[in-house]
């Protein structure tokens, strides 16, 4: 944790991420807390509770899946990664925006669905490839820290702010700090964005061409570039570098 702490320290990249993974975990419970109460609320009996959640969670799954074989590659292959990971803030400011000023059941069950699918169909795989920017000795200790101290924070303050304002203040002042916490998560994810492109430039100049998972050897070199735009227009970008070093790894890529 202390190393990640460090690593994250020194990274633009890392510290906007960690920023983030902060501001997200506070937000998706934000919005879980108030779906489940809506939810007993709503179905105060265990068996049509049950049914309920059955058939929201199979009805996510089978959207989750559409999402993730149809969509996410055409997404990616026009926007890029940075720019796709601009979609769960921009979801959260909506979804707030909207439930400050009218927060129905049916409003909350259909921001809870489209977090769910995208979380599960689009905002993970972004992430994890930001993630991987990170040379590969030190890329599980960054997730590690990342998921285990940012993320963990983002927890507890989602507990205190539901605790304390369920007691104090009204429900749309809850939603309304939701709402600013989608605001700081959006400019961070802007942030990531900005230093995401220059990290993959780090990458092809330290000769780190398998940037996006796999070990030499065990898959594709660069395996999203296909995908992801923003790795395209990199590589491509590097074709005319001054270091020949740089060249050489870019016209790799490419010809792969």
């Amino acid at each position: 944790m202390r190393d990640g702490l460090r690593q994250a320290l020194r990274s633009p990249l890392l510290r906007w991420m960690s920023v983030g993974s902060i501001l997200f975990s506070l937000l998706f419970f934000s919005l879980y807390l108030p779906f489940s109460r809506a939810a007993v609320e709503r179905y105060p009996g265990p068996d049509d509770l049950a049914g309920f959640l059955g058939l929201f969670v199979g009805l996510s799954t089978a959207v989750t899946l559409l999402l993730s074989l149809l969509v996410m590659n055409r997404l990616l292959s026009r926007l890029g990664v940075p720019t796709v990971m601009m979609i769960l803030p921009v979801l959260y400011l909506l979804a707030f925006g909207v439930l400050t000023l009218a927060s129905t059941f049916a409003i909350v069950l259909a921001f809870r669905f489209a977090q769910v699918v995208w979380l599960q169909g689009g905002a993970t795989s972004t992430w994890e490839a930001v993630i991987n920017t990170v040379p590969g000795d030190r890329r599980d200790r960054m997730r590690a820290f990342l998921y285990g101290v940012p993320t963990q924070v983002g927890t507890v303050l989602a507990g205190i702010v539901t605790v304390v304002g369920e007691r104090a203040v009204s429900p749309r002042v809850l939603f309304g700090i939701g709402l600013a916490a989608a605001a700081g998560a959006a400019y961070s994810m802007a942030r990531v964005r900005r230093a995401y492109a220059s990290e993959l430039v780090v990458a092809l100049r330290e000769g780190r061409p398998h940037v996006f998972g796999g070990a030499p050897g065990a898959g594709e070199p660069f395996g999203l570039a296909r995908a992801d735009r923003a790795a395209v227009e990199v590589a491509v970008g590097a074709m005319s570098d001054r270091d020949a070093g740089v060249r050489r790894v870019a016209a790799e890529l490419l010809g792969d």
